[in-house]
């Protein structure tokens, strides 16, 4: 099995494999593999071209009953069907709460303000508690509830 770069890892159920990988021309691709012989089973992917400082996808996807949860390096944010690998939902955990949209074209590293996106991407892994899935958008979104 040939898989890009990245920092990201997989989570295993029944037999299967899931990646979120990443091709940085194209953008992200939530892979699934039979464990037995790593042949690839279904491929999910979406636009999301450009880069960041460090290539490659940065999350470990979550499994919940019938659905998988991914979260790519620009914070799109899938809620994919395990039967028919098509998405459910889709936000994006940083622009949808406020961020800047990331492109590496108009990121100065050196010089970033408040609000920009960040240096090392989005680094999230969804975690589901009960019926909430749980992810910081690491967005500039002011906090809403009590404190």
């Amino acid at each position: 099995m040939d898989v890009g770069i990245g920092y990201g890892g997989p989570v295993v159920k029944d037999g299967k494999v899931y990646l979120l990988d990443r091709d940085d021309e194209v953008g992200d691709k939530l892979r699934c593999f039979d464990l037995s012989n790593g042949e690839e089973l279904w491929l999910f992917e979406y636009e999301a071209p450009g880069s960041v400082m460090f290539p490659g996808s940065r999350s470990v996807p979550t499994i919940d009953g019938n659905h998988i949860y991914s979260c790519g390096p620009y914070g799109d944010l899938y809620c994919i069907d395990l039967t028919t690998h098509k998405p459910v939902w889709k936000k994006n955990v940083w622009t949808d709460f406020g961020g800047k949209p990331g492109d590496d074209s108009e990121i100065d590293w050196a010089n970033r303000e408040a609000g920009n996106f960040p240096v090392w991407a989005i680094s999230q892994c969804p975690l589901v508690y009960d019926d909430l899935l749980i992810l910081a958008s690491q967005a500039p979104a002011k906090f809403c509830g009590n404190t």
